[in-house]
C-alpha cells in the first residue's frame, strides 16, 4: 500500500498542479489503492489455494502411479513365478513321460533280445529236426521209387 505523500507526488507530476492532503482525489486514490491491495490479497489467496490443490492432486497422482507401478511389478513377479512353476511342472511331467517311454522301449528291447536268444538256441535243433524229417522222407520215398524203377522203365513222381 502506498502512503498519502507518494500518491500526492504521483498525481502532482501527472497533472502538474499542487494537491492538498485532504483533496478528494487523494482520498479516491487511497481508497482505490486499498481496494487494489485487498483484491490482490484475495487473488493471491485464491491462486495459492488453487496451487495447493494442484500440488496435492499432482502428489496424489504420483502416489497412484507409484501404487500402479508397484502393483504392476507385483503382477509381473506373480506372473513370472506362475510361469516358472508351470515350466517346472511341464519339465517334470515330460521327464516322467520320457522315463516311462524309455523304460517301455528298454523292456520291449529286452523281450525281443530274449526271443532272439531263444530263437538262436532253437535254430540248430530246428535245423536238425528239419534234416531228420528230410532224411525220413527220403527214406520212405526212396524204396518206393526203387521198386517202381525196377517194375517199369519210367520215372516215378512223388505223390502219384
Amino acid at each position: 500500500m502506498t502512503d498519502r505523500n507518494q500518491i500526492i507526488l504521483a498525481i502532482s507530476r501527472e497533472i502538474g498542479a499542487r494537491i492538498d492532503r485532504d483533496d478528494p482525489l487523494v482520498v479516491a486514490a487511497l481508497l482505490n489503492d486499498r481496494m487494489l491491495d485487498e483484491s490482490l490479497r484475495k487473488i493471491e489467496a485464491m491462486v495459492k489455494e488453487q496451487a495447493d490443490r494442484i500440488v496435492a492432486a499432482g502428489q496424489d497422482c504420483v502416489e497412484k502411479m507409484e501404487e500402479a507401478r508397484n502393483a504392476g511389478c507385483d503382477i509381473a513377479r506373480q506372473s513370472e513365478l506362475a510361469l516358472r512353476s508351470s515350466m517346472e511342472w511341464i519339465e517334470t511331467r515330460m521327464r516322467e513321460a520320457g522315463d516311462r517311454v524309455a523304460h517301455s522301449v528298454l523292456s520291449q528291447l529286452r523281450e525281443e533280445a530274449e526271443k532272439a536268444d531263444r530263437a538262436s538256441k532253437i535254430a540248430p535243433w530246428s535245423a536238425c529236426i528239419a534234416g531228420f524229417i528230410a532224411v525220413c522222407e527220403i527214406a520212405t520215398w526212396w524204396p518206393q521209387c526203387w521198386l517202381n524203377l525196377m517194375a517199369s522203365d519210367r520215372p516215378v513222381r512223388r505223390g502219384t
